[in-house]
């Protein structure tokens, strides 16, 4: 049973995935890191009947390169595609690495990423308590707050 309105909830759920991913060193200088993964989630929630699969694919590259023995720059992006909700999103990388001493790292960095919303959040059915929506309409339409 569901807890916050004595529904039941049953729930299952399977998931496949493949990742292909690689990396090419540049000389003595830095590496350039590749990817790519593809996901198909498939749900059976009695909450969310409408949402029964998710399909993800992702590519990324990033690039680690010494620009001088004590300072090196990383840059890199993922695009994603997530076909049943939001479509494609690009998710970009930077830092800036120096090394004040062989031992020593500072590191300043900035990225962006996504969380994209869960079968739950796009595809949620409650049923509406008998009567309830009615309540809720009527006081909504004589509240003197509202304009028309």
């Amino acid at each position: 049973m569901n807890l916050i309105n004595a529904l039941p909830f049953q729930f299952a759920s399977g998931a496949t995935q493949a990742v292909l991913h690689g990396s090419i060193p540049i000389q003595n200088r830095g590496v350039v890191g590749w990817g790519g993964a593809a996901e198909l989630s498939t749900y059976d929630l009695s909450i969310a009947p409408n949402g029964t699969h998710r399909t993800k694919l992702g590519v990324y590259a990033d690039a680690d390169i010494d620009v001088v023995p004590t300072f090196g720059v990383v840059a890199g992006a993922r695009v994603d595609y997530f076909k049943e909700t939001v479509g494609t999103v690009i998710s970009p990388r930077l830092a800036l690495r120096w090394k004040p001493r062989p031992d020593q790292t500072v590191r300043l960095a900035w990225e962006q990423g996504y969380r994209s919303p869960t079968v739950i959040e796009t595809d949620l059915y409650v049923p509406s308590i008998p009567g309830g929506s009615a309540r809720l309409a009527r006081r909504s339409t004589n509240s003197s707050s509202m304009k028309e």
